[in-house]
């Protein structure tokens, strides 16, 4: 059997859910499936490093970079930077430093979509497409698979007598709706836009044989729309954290895991330090918020005054990181399985999450894990954490035993080869 995979996020390094959820999935089928794996770019470092993983899997790169720079450029970076620096410090003797209080906390009120989801499926570049062409010119293929919305749009110029699959990670049409939901007013604009990108998701997902889902949930919600598409449901797969596992003997801090590029992401972050973190400051003043991953420097500034909230950027020691902690999952916007939560559960960090965040898990809330969508759920929560450690151990074991097993690698590489092997039936 052989596979065609176009991804447009190159799977490497094992740095977001996303590239999880590509390379332990390749890194099981190559053991029974011929995968030739197609992406537009990275760097030479990633591709190097990818292929010593996976030397079976035929990785193509349409155009691999260097990170390496002039040494003009970068002395002009360290002066740039000393130069600001300067600057600062210079201002900062004319200007009095305000003092901390809750005003920082508050965000703009979000009157907008941001709808960042869908727009790159309009640009999809032809020298790509091109390149494609040319890989499938080269050697045939029994199944063609598609990655991620951004390349959704590929469906309609691939061939038609070769099996094409797309893996749907998040329903763009219920993103969207889900973003209007969080707007404190939205117009007739913002619903004629939601109702064009559905209408345009809906007719690319038309141009594939079949489509995957990672849970049951969006399975239906699949369905409701396209009735006549197959569509399956294959879980990605986790790597179980089995040698190390995350310390837990008091609540010392709440943590978010994702990087702002994720806009999800960055309206769970700001939403939460806005609406949850006040009340949690007041009551609990020693509870710490820390975000973890890569966060612009404008965002990280809004911020910088506020004691209780730390960006740590990238982290080497996640289960270190973790340590006294409970994540924190307060998602108002997405769909799919947020992989965090399984990596969580698998190295027994407690979760807490909104009804959105814990979507597509089959997790039951105060058996495996807390559920919060509001201040006073937080506060609630966080008194029953620190009064009942037994019960927070009793849920983090729970968790362990009963769901991370559903993701475990081999399972899940044997529900997804099934279905290939059921798209080739037809």
């Amino acid at each position: 059997m052989k596979i065609l995979i176009l991804t447009p996020y190159f799977p490497y390094p094992l740095d977001s859910g996303g590239n999880n959820a590509q390379f332990y999935m390749l890194d099981q089928l190559r053991q029974k499936v011929d995968i030739t794996l197609a992406c537009p770019t990275t760097t030479q470092e990633n591709f190097i490093a990818l292929q010593a993983l996976l030397p079976d899997v035929d990785i193509k790169v349409m155009y691999l970079h260097t990170n390496n720079r002039s040494k003009f450029y970068r002395k002009y970076k360290v002066l740039r930077k000393q130069i600001k620096k300067t600057i600062k410090k210079v201002l900062s003797i004319f200007k009095i430093k305000p003092s901390v209080d809750m005003a920082l906390l508050s965000v703009p009120i979000k009157s907008k979509m941001q709808f960042t989801y869908l727009f790159d499926n309009f640009n999809l570049k032809k020298d790509f497409i091109d390149f494609v062409a040319q890989k499938l010119n080269e050697q045939k293929f029994d199944i063609i698979q598609v990655e991620f919305t951004a390349f959704m749009s590929l469906g309609v110029v691939l061939p038609k007598d070769i099996q094409k699959i797309f893996i749907h990670h998040e329903l763009g049409f219920v993103r969207t709706q889900r973003e209007i939901d969080t707007l404190t007013k939205h117009n007739d604009g913002d619903t004629l836009l939601s109702a064009f990108l559905k209408q345009h998701e809906e007719f690319y997902l038309n141009a594939y044989d079949s489509i995957i889902t990672f849970s049951e949930v969006d399975k239906v919600l699949m369905i409701s729309e396209l009735p006549e598409k197959k569509v399956y449901v294959s879980p990605f797969a986790i790597k179980s954290q089995t040698t190390k596992k995350v310390e837990f003997n008091e609540l010392k801090s709440l943590v978010y895991l994702g990087g702002e590029d994720h806009y999800p992401n960055n309206d769970a972050v700001q939403w939460f330090i806005a609406e949850i973190m006040p009340k949690i400051m007041t009551q609990f003043p020693d509870i710490k918020f820390k975000v973890i991953g890569k966060w612009n420097k404008t965002t990280i500034d809004i911020y910088k005054e506020v004691k209780s909230v730390e960006f740590l950027g990238f982290v080497e020691d996640l289960v270190e990181a973790m340590k006294d902690s409970v994540m924190v999952v307060p998602l108002r916007i997405g769909s799919g399985i947020r992989a965090k939560i399984i990596e969580a559960f698998s190295s027994e960090i407690p979760v807490i999450s909104s009804t959105i965040g814990i979507e597509g898990i089959p997790a039951v809330n105060g058996k495996h894990y807390f559920e919060a969508n509001n201040s006073d759920d937080y506060i609630r929560i966080i008194q029953e954490i620190k009064s009942n450690k037994s019960l927070v151990h009793e849920i983090v074991l729970n968790s362990v035993t009963e769901l991370v097993p559903l993701y475990d690698i081999a399972k899940c590489s044997e529900v997804r080869y099934e279905v290939y092997q059921d798209m080739l039936k037809k």
